[in-house]
């Protein structure tokens, strides 16, 4: 999402993707909407002769049904069979004879029927219209078929041979399947012969051969209870059906492939016909169909990715190139250029990107050199300002001092002032030490003690990771005068003078502090007013013309913001009688 956002080239190809979105669902739609259109349609053909099919099917089940009625309850056969005993001779044979002309006759008046065959149980013979009469031994008596026949007292048992029948068996055929009942329905003694109707399971599938939609296709016959019938291929089972679905897709037993399955029950005989195709090959079309739309969107994806990758080279590649050269303009490389030989509307715009950095970086080398100038002229007439000041207190204070002592003192203050005055006229440099800074003030504040008679002291704070940092010239002395002039002078006695320096968050920190008369609240205010109107070596005029006792504070200030800029800082805290302390702040 952030990539989105924030760059052309995503944002082209989402829109690309966004066109194509719409396209590749219709296709979607189109080929899912024609695969249930061709479901539909193959569903309603197949459908329909199915149920051509399982009519055929019912009508052979009820015709096989009918005749073994009629064989069953015929009088002249009943009384053939109940007429030979367990002792076979020629009469017998003869009689046998009689019954195996009956349902050969049947046989051939009903082609649907491949064989008839009688159990005659008295004298365990089979007659059948194959091949006459075979007697059996009486194992078959304990067979399941057997009694299953026997114990549906009448009522006709299908009986399907099971793979495993071996060629040779004389009753069953694995090719058949074959509808059982007892004789003689309408007689106390049935139970007693079993008739036998046996129909081949390619007759029953003959029909539906000839609708097979396919060479592929697989048809299932069940029986009632599901039981395969017969199937048009040798498959390893029957596949597992959702009865409340003509319809299913689901995996062949046997196969890797998935089939499209239908299938169709009779309300008559409850027989169900099922059949089989390969998915692939009902939607082989529609499959086609499917791989051509599927090139088409990767065609057109890759078609967007191109068309992406082209605009992005031709528009969003400039734009981002424009976008690094702003960037390297706001940290203050004014050199930076585009080499461009494009006439569209990009190349006007780099071309106008080149004439505004040389444009800005003439500028900007004008406006500096002229600020440069102005701050110089202006922190040379500052340090010029206080000299005079001083130097007018300085010979005031000899005045007074030539009245009222002897030339000792004078001398003394003379020589501090002459050494005073030779480092503070001093042009070399701007800036000197700390621990220069200290020895210069000890000539001033010495001036100072002869002159109010050493009614206060002074104490120097020097740590040694501290004397040799370099700091303005001419910064402290003011505080320190301000210190004496408007705090220590109108002590009587017992006045102190403390000057510190330490090192602290990588700022160096100068505070002058006495113990003088300190600052009403009201004046305070005013002189934290003054000070926060001082900015980049200027300060409020009016201001300052309000206040002109903070003449020296607004001097340190204005020498601090020209020379340090906003990273020194002035802080004046002071209580009425009681102290006043003045801190500088300077960066390391």
């Amino acid at each position: 999402m952030r990539k989105f956002s924030e760059s052309v080239q995503w944002k082209l190809m989402g829109l690309f993707v966004l066109i194509l979105i719409p396209l590749v669902l219709v296709s979607l739609y189109t080929v899912g909407r024609s695969q249930s259109i061709l479901e539909k349609q193959v569903g309603d053909r197949t459908r329909g002769a199915m149920e051509s099919a399982i009519q055929y099917i019912d009508l052979t089940l009820q015709s096989i049904e009918e005749q073994s009625v009629l064989l069953a309850t015929d009088d002249n056969l009943n009384r053939v069979l109940y007429s030979v005993g367990a002792d076979i001779d020629r009469d017998s044979i003869n009689e046998l004879r009689k019954a195996m002309a009956q349902i050969t006759n049947v046989t051939n008046n009903n082609r649907s029927i491949s064989r008839i065959s009688i159990v005659h149980a008295d004298s365990d013979m089979l007659i059948s219209s194959d091949y006459g009469g075979i007697r059996l031994d009486d194992s078959y008596r304990s067979s399941d078929w057997f009694k299953e026949v026997t114990a549906a007292a009448g009522r006709t048992v299908l009986y399907v041979p099971p793979d495993t029948l071996p060629p040779g068996d004389l009753i069953f055929n694995k090719d058949n399947i074959t509808f059982m009942r007892l004789m003689d329905l309408n007689s106390a003694e049935r139970g007693k012969h079993i008739l036998m109707l046996s129909i081949g399971k390619d007759k029953l599938l003959d029909l539906v051969k000839k609708i097979n939609p396919s060479k592929n296709a697989v048809w299932y016959l069940l029986a009632g209870d599901d039981r395969l019938i017969a199937a048009t291929a040798k498959l390893a089972a029957v596949p597992l059906w959702d009865h409340d679905k003509e319809l299913q897709v689901m995996d062949m037993p046997g196969t890797d492939e998935k089939y499209i399955m239908f299938r169709i029950k009779s309300s008559i005989s409850k027989w169900s016909l099922m059949m089989a195709q390969p998915k692939a090959e009902l939607y082989k079309e529609t499959e086609q169909l499917r791989l051509f739309i599927v090139v088409i969107i990767a065609a057109s994806g890759l078609f967007a990715l191109v068309a992406a990758a082209l605009f992005y080279t031709s528009l969003s590649l400039p734009l981002k190139k424009l976008l690094h050269g702003m960037t390297q303009i706001q940290i203050g490389n004014l050199n930076v250029r585009f080499k461009e030989t494009r006439r569209d509307e990009l190349g006007y715009l780099m071309n106008a990107f080149n004439q505004m950095a040389t444009e800005q970086k003439h500028l900007i080398e004008n406006i500096y050199e002229k600020n440069l100038q102005v701050a110089k002229t202006e922190l040379k007439f500052l340090q010029s300002q206080i000299n005079p000041h001083f130097l007018y207190n300085t010979m005031d204070s000899i005045y007074w001092m030539a009245k009222n002592y002897d030339a000792d003192e004078i001398s003394e203050m003379v020589l501090n002032l002459s050494k005073f005055l030779r480092l503070n006229l001093d042009k070399g440099r701007e800036t000197m030490t700390v621990a220069e800074t200290f020895a210069h003030l000890q000539y001033y504040i010495r001036v100072q003690q002869l002159r109010f008679m050493d009614q206060f002291e002074v104490r120097f704070a020097l740590p040694d990771d501290c004397r040799d940092i370099q700091v303005l010239r001419l910064l402290v002395q003011p505080l320190v005068e301000n210190a004496i002039i408007h705090g220590l002078e109108k002590r009587q006695t017992g006045g102190l003078l403390e000057i510190t320096a330490e090192k602290n968050d990588n700022m160096l920190h100068i505070e002058v502090c006495d113990n003088g008369k300190g600052l009403p609240a009201e004046r305070l205010k005013t002189v934290h007013h003054v000070l926060s109107s001082v900015r980049n070596g200027r300060g409020d005029a009016e201001a300052a013309d309000k206040e002109q006792a903070a003449f020296g504070l607004r001097n340190v200030k204005a020498r601090l913001m020209l020379y340090y800029e906003n990273r020194a800082d002035l802080a004046v805290e002071s209580r009425e009688n009681e102290w006043t302390r003045v801190t500088i702040r300077i960066p390391l």
